[in-house]
């Protein structure tokens, strides 16, 4: 009998390591599973907050305005240089004698 129970101690060595192993194993895998999740979650949740601050930026008043205010004036300058332009053009046109229409 006090044979059969040295010998069992070897085996019942092993078991614990390999459940050990499997245990690790096991909890490694589901902690970089959850990992994964929470650096998705975050990802979203940083995304989410960025559209925010983008939509609350452009849906702002005085952003609105600063805009409105920026393409009159880029309007301006652009038809400021397109009838220069044009005179220069209709100038050297009419110094041919061509009708400048």
């Amino acid at each position: 009998m006090r044979a059969m129970m040295l010998s069992s101690f070897p085996l019942i060595r092993d078991l614990v390591t390999i459940f050990g192993v499997i245990a690790g194993f096991s909890y490694y895998a589901l902690t970089v599973q959850n990992n994964r999740k929470n650096q998705d979650q975050q990802l979203e949740t940083r995304q989410a907050q960025l559209f925010m601050n983008i939509y609350d930026t452009y849906s702002s008043k005085q952003y609105q305005k600063d805009s409105e205010r920026m393409f009159t004036i880029w309007s301006m300058k652009i038809m400021m240089t397109f009838s220069k332009i044009w005179a220069r053009c209709c100038a050297r046109v009419s110094s041919r004698d061509v009708a400048c229409a």
